[in-house]
């Protein structure tokens, strides 16, 4: 009854992008109460990512890819702009994502 779309299939995740996962998690502004729905949704796209790239554990780049897809594409943009830019854009992104309304 419950869990009937969810994937059998699991993964293993590197040391690095379990940290990674954390450290967003410590980061996320929500209402606490969201934190463990938000890490699923998370994990899922980071494991979705990985099995679609043929890795054999979750690495950093499949937790942002992963994240990147569940972004409005406006706000997929901008980070994407950014990060071409090097430590500058970065600098520039943290700005960007304070005004961003979605």
């Amino acid at each position: 009854m419950f869990g009937l779309n969810k994937s059998t299939e699991h993964i293993k995740w590197s040391v690095e992008a379990e940290g990674a996962l954390e450290q967003a998690i410590a980061q996320f502004p929500g209402p606490k109460m969201m934190i463990g729905m938000v890490k699923g949704k998370l994990r899922s796209a980071a494991e979705k990512k990985a099995l679609e790239l043929g890795h054999a554990e979750v690495l950093p780049e499949d937790l942002m890819q992963g994240l990147l897809e569940m972004l409005p594409a406006s706000a997929r943009a901008t980070i994407e702009k950014r990060m071409q830019e090097g430590p500058e854009g970065i600098a520039k992104l943290q700005d960007d994502l304070k005004d961003f309304k979605g």
